[in-house]
Order: structure tokens, then C-alpha cells, then sequence
């Protein structure tokens, strides 16, 4: 009874840790080059738009780089739009609980199979005070890069590892938050394995059977995402390409490269403490395998997220900073478990392996402020306002001498406020 108080009571304390640090986001306006077209394709007007949003693309054709699909973001976005209008706050506000929702879950894992609740703790604020936050929260639509580890985080806490435990309402929650985790951004397609995994570290009996077992009823539900996903894009392109995403090709020489392009963005600034963990880690997992088999098993899972999320951005072709944010929730996993076998080594080792973390931690928190002091977004806030405040004037006035006219209808260009010409039209139509 006791723990589980303690466990509420910490919860509570990284809600208010979320929304004590970044509180400052309820003061942008809605950022993002992709906010106002998804606003305006993902709001419920009448139920043909409610059809929609499982039979269009991501901002229904507004983005000019490609085709996706994510239906749960739309929804998202339709309920700000249901209860806020345009009006930032309600969008901001949705972000910082669904990411604050997501640290919680990760903490519960993390929770779940060590016994340190120091540890698990410890894991989550890594995870919330990650420099990488920063190029997240600001922008409404970069919710998708959390959301499924929400859900993802959610069926491994819906996975019974007792038979004891064993019920068909923690199968189907399980199954329905798979659902959910593909629905939300392609990313999420890496709880396909890792819920196999899980069973198979941590089921205690007869693990291989549940792990086959749910592998089996999670392959027919990738599929029928994979079907849907085809026919919806292969509707909206009329040319037959039913992967959709940027038009390209990859080459498996491709794919490879893309993996080595993607892996020094952790040896540079706010990354580098997460190559740090990565590299420190699989030593951990070895000593994890003497000292505490269970927290090992913790570091496997926390390596698969984090290895596995490079591997499908691999294929994407391209790299920002936001796209990391599941690996460090891997990287936070993995610390969680390298601390709890930590505290039974030997002197001589434990002082080696604190050493490490302590340069890990702290090589993060330094990054963390030091970007807090130098926040770029309130100045990006500050342009954008300012180009919509002016747009109706200066719509009707040529662009300045060499900006193509479909990039330039303002006063300044648009790229220069954070926004693209695809923004400003959606912008337009919103304000019609």
C-alpha cells in the first residue's frame, strides 16, 4: 500500500515538473510550419469530417513533401480544435499533458520490474529534462513523436507476466493501444517486436508460448494498418504509390548510410549524452546478466526501443533532432537499468560506473539550460505574430525581389516566421 502511495505521489511530482519547466510554451503562438494545416484537415465540422479522418491522409494533401497517415494525431487535433479554436493555449496545453502522461508510463515500466524506485524516478526526469524536449513541445503537430511511446509504454503495462495475471481485458488493452501506437506515426511500428520481447524477458512461465501467441495476434492487426495506410494514400496520390512518405527509393547501401549519418547527431550537442548511454550501456547489460538478471532484461528493452527507432528512421531517409525523442526515452530505460546494477558492484567497479552516469546526466542537464537560456522559439513566436498581424495589408503587394511569390505573401518571408506557403494558405483559410 505504501509503495503504490509513493508511486502516486511521484507521478504527481512529474506532472508538475513538466508544467513547472516548460510552462513557458502557453505563451507561444501555434508553432510549426505543419499547425495550421493540420488544424484545418483534422477539425470535426459535420461527420463526413469525422469519416475523414480515417480515409484522408495527414493534412488531407496540404503538405507538399509527401504523404502520411496518422489518425490519432488527427484526432487530437480535432479535440483542441473542438474546445479551443485557434486559440494556442488549448493546443499547448494538450501537448504538455500527453507528454507528461508519457513520462509517467515510462516511470510505471521502469517501476514495474526493478526494485529501486530511485532509479525508475531517476529515468523519467532524464527523459523530461532531455535537451531534445525543446525541439518538441513548442510545435503542436511534433506530438506524434511521443505518442507512441504512449502507447507503446501503455500495452507493456497492460501485459500480464503472471498467470495469475492472465485476462482477456489485458489482451485486448494491449492490442488496442498496438493499434494506437501505429496509428499515431509510423515509429510506432517498433512495438510489432516489442511486445514478443517483453513476454519473452519477462513472462514467468511458458514465455516463448505468449510470446509466439501475441506475436500472432499482433501481425493480422500491422497488416490490416499496413492495408489501410495503402489504400488511403494510394486514394489521395492517384499514381499508384501506396508506401506514400517522401518520394524516394532506397537502396539497402541507402538505409545503411542513413544509420551511420543519423548515429553522430549523438556525439554533438544535446545529443551526445544519449551516444554516451548507448555505448555504456551494453557493457551494462552484462554486468546487469551477473549482478541482477531482472534489470538487465529492463536495459535490453530500453536498447531495443532506442536501437530500433534509428533503424525505421533509417529508411525515412532524412534526420531532425525531434526524431531522437524515442531513443532517449530507450536511453532513459536503459540508465533506469544500469543504475539498479550499479548499486551491488564492487567498489572499484560502482565508482567507475557512477562516474560514467554522473558524465551522462550531467553532460544533459549542462546542455538543458544552456539551451533554456538561449531559447529560440518566444523570438519565433514574436515573428510569426508579427507576420500574421501584417498579412492582411500586405497580402495584395508583390514579394520582395527574388522570393518566388508563393513563398513571400507578407511582409517578410514566411520560412523566416517558422511557416511555409502551404501554412499561410491553410492560415488564410482558417480565418476566411
Amino acid at each position: 500500500m505504501q509503495r503504490r502511495q509513493n508511486e502516486i505521489v511521484l507521478c504527481g511530482v512529474l506532472i508538475f515538473v513538466v508544467f513547472g519547466i516548460y510552462h513557458r510554451v502557453f505563451h507561444l503562438q501555434l508553432l510549426g510550419a505543419d499547425t495550421y494545416p493540420t488544424i484545418i484537415a483534422s477539425r470535426v465540422q459535420n461527420w463526413h469530417d469525422f469519416a475523414g479522418t480515417f480515409t484522408e491522409p495527414l493534412m488531407d494533401g496540404r503538405y507538399p513533401f509527401g504523404y502520411f497517415f496518422r489518425p490519432v494525431l488527427n484526432l487530437s487535433f480535432a479535440t483542441d480544435y473542438f474546445f479551443s479554436g485557434l486559440n494556442p493555449f488549448g493546443y499547448h496545453f494538450s501537448t504538455l499533458f500527453l507528454f507528461s502522461i508519457c513520462a509517467v508510463l515510462l516511470f510505471l515500466f521502469c517501476r514495474k520490474f526493478l526494485d529501486s524506485t530511485l532509479s525508475a524516478f531517476l529515468a523519467a526526469l532524464f527523459f523530461i529534462l532531455h535537451p531534445s524536449v525543446f525541439s518538441v513541445l513548442p510545435a503542436p503537430p511534433r506530438r506524434a513523436e511521443f505518442l507512441p511511446l504512449l502507447f507503446g509504454f501503455a500495452a507493456l503495462l497492460s501485459l500480464p507476466v503472471r498467470k495469475s495475471e492472465q485476462n482477456h481485458f489485458r489482451t485486448l488493452a494491449a492490442m488496442i493501444c498496438v493499434l494506437l501506437a501505429l496509428y499515431s506515426k509510423e515509429t510506432g511500428s517498433i512495438v510489432i517486436a516489442l511486445i514478443p520481447l517483453h513476454q519473452l524477458l519477462f513472462r514467468e512461465s511458458d514465455n516463448r508460448k505468449y510470446a509466439i501467441r501475441y506475436l500472432a495476434f499482433i501481425v493480422p492487426l500491422f497488416l490490416f494498418y499496413l492495408v489501410h495506410r495503402s489504400v488511403v494514400i494510394y486514394h489521395a496520390t492517384h499514381q499508384g504509390s501506396w508506401l506514400g512518405g517522401h518520394e524516394h527509393r532506397l537502396s539497402l547501401a541507402d538505409v545503411v548510410q542513413n544509420i551511420f549519418e543519423f548515429l553522430p547527431l549523438y556525439i554533438q550537442g544535446i545529443f551526445r549524452s544519449a551516444a554516451l548511454a548507448i555505448a555504456f550501456a551494453l557493457l551494462a547489460v552484462l554486468s546487469g546478466i551477473r549482478y541482477r538478471m531482472r534489470a538487465a532484461r529492463v536495459i535490453w528493452i530500453g536498447f531495443y526501443i532506442a536501437s530500433s527507432t534509428v533503424l525505421v528512421n533509417s529508411f525515412a531517409g532524412e534526420f531532425h533532432q525531434r526524431y531522437g525523442l524515442p531513443v532517449v526515452a530507450g536511453v532513459a530505460v536503459m540508465l533506469a537499468g544500469i543504475i539498479e546494477t550499479t548499486l551491488p558492484m564492487a567498489r572499484w567497479k560502482g565508482f567507475v560506473t557512477s562516474a560514467v552516469l554522473a558524465l551522462i546526466v550531467g553532460t544533459c542537464l549542462f546542455t538543458f539550460f544552456q539551451i533554456m537560456k538561449s531559447d529560440p522559439w518566444p523570438a519565433v513566436s514574436a515573428r510569426q505574430k508579427a507576420y500574421f498581424d501584417s498579412l492582411p495589408q500586405y497580402s495584395q503587394i508583390p514579394p520582395p525581389p527574388g522570393y518566388p511569390s508563393d513563398l513571400c505573401k507578407g511582409p517578410v518571408c514566411p520560412e523566416l516566421a517558422g511557416l511555409g506557403s502551404y501554412s499561410v494558405q491553410a492560415w488564410l483559410d482558417l480565418n476566411q
